[in-house]
This record gives structure tokens, sequence and C-alpha cells, in this order.
């Protein structure tokens, strides 16, 4: 009902727009021009936007997540490609007691302030491993694919027929049958560190596992 001082009696239909009125919003960059429609349809709308760039999101992170869990697959794993390795086990003498302890040298030739600084000891067997991360399709028709497909771990002992060229022993006249293990030795290679069945979801990282530099860290933690 704002007044206009400066009305034109020949131009009664124009509008009187008061710039000076604290409420005026309409041309003055403050709006998106929903002031014309009512809160609810406003807050719909809103709604509705969010909604739109949070499946977007999403969508990336399915996106990175299939990047990941395929890259892992192919260079890691090798495709799936069966791989021979060797692993050399380090321990502490944090929990070493009696006969272990002395095979190691005990606790002499340390300095008195060292006494209870843990030590790394290599140990003195190498452990020969068949290693292979094979790719397993369990649903076909999924809508996003890798959502229907896993990656599962697999790691054993190696036998002679494993690492024949590794058999010999120096003398060719000379040759072990195969390789014999200790109940340590398949406790070591027993310990896992990855989920059973592993999904393009694991890529995360809520597991632990992820892409660093161009290595992976993976686990079976959960949060």
């Amino acid at each position: 009902n704002d007044v206009n001082p400066y009305a034109d009696p020949n131009y009664p239909e124009l509008e009187f727009v008061n710039y000076d009125d604290p409420d005026y919003r309409v041309d003055q960059g403050l709006s998106d021009g929903d002031e014309f429609f009512p809160t609810s349809s406003r807050e719909e709308a809103n709604r509705a936007t969010l909604e739109e760039i949070e499946a977007m999101r999403e969508e990336r992170r399915r996106r990175n997540d299939e990047f990941q869990f395929e890259t892992y697959h192919a260079q890691v794993l090798r495709g799936g490609e069966v791989c021979l390795g060797e692993w050399t086990v380090f321990r502490t003498d944090t929990f070493m007691k009696g006969e272990e302890l002395e095979r190691i040298g005990g606790g002499g030739g340390r300095h008195p302030e060292a006494g209870n600084v843990p030590r790394l000891w290599k140990w003195e067997k190498v452990l020969k491993v068949v290693s292979r991360g094979e790719k397993r399709i369990l649903d076909g028709d999924a809508e996003w694919r890798v959502d229907g497909e896993r990656l599962v771990h697999g790691e054993r002992l190696a036998s002679a027929d494993d690492f024949p060229s590794l058999m010999n022993k120096g003398n060719e006249e000379e040759e072990e049958d195969e390789l014999a293990w200790e109940e340590e030795d398949v406790m070591h290679v027993s310990n896992t560190y990855w989920p059973e069945e592993m999904t393009s979801l694991d890529f995360r990282g809520e597991g632990g596992n992820m892409c660093v530099g161009k290595a992976y860290t993976i686990c079976d933690a959960t949060p």
C-alpha cells in the first residue's frame, strides 16, 4: 500500500516499487525467483535438488569403486595369474622365552638402557608360497556389474612341483623330492589379512582397503 509520491495521473497502471523497503528482494540478486512459489513447493524443489546431487555423487563414488576393483585385480592380482614368491618372516623378541630366545643370542650384547626395547629378528627360514587372486561372478545380471563380482585371495605353501627349478641344491645329481614344511610354517601362511570375499565397496577405505600411490593396502578389519 505504498504511496507513490511521483505518480503520473496519465499512467495509473504503473506499479510503484519502493527500493528502500528492506523486505524487497525481487531484483536485488538475493533470490532465484522462488518468491513466486509457496514455501512448500520451494522446500520440495530444494529436497529434490539435493537428492539429485547426492545421486550424482554416489555414481562418481561407485565408478571410483569399480576402477579400484578392476585395477587391483588387473595389476596386483595380475588378472588371476598364479604367482610364485618367497616370504621373509621377521619377528620381535618381545614374547620369546627360553631356548627360542637363546637361539637368537638372548639379551646379551645390548646397551643397558635398551634392555626393554624389542628387537626385530629375521627368521632363518624363507617360505616359498603360491599366491593367486581370482574374480568370481556371483550375479551376472547385477544392475551395477561389479556388484555381482567378488575377488577371492588364496595362498598356500609351495610344493616341489611349483618350484622345480629351485629344488636343485647345487649338485645336479642331488635333488630334493619335496619341500618339507613344519606346523609353524603353515601357521604363518594361514594368517590372512584380506576379506574372505572382496567387493568393490571394500575400496572406499572403511575397512582399510585403499590405493596408496601405486600400491594397495588391504585388510579384513571393519569399523
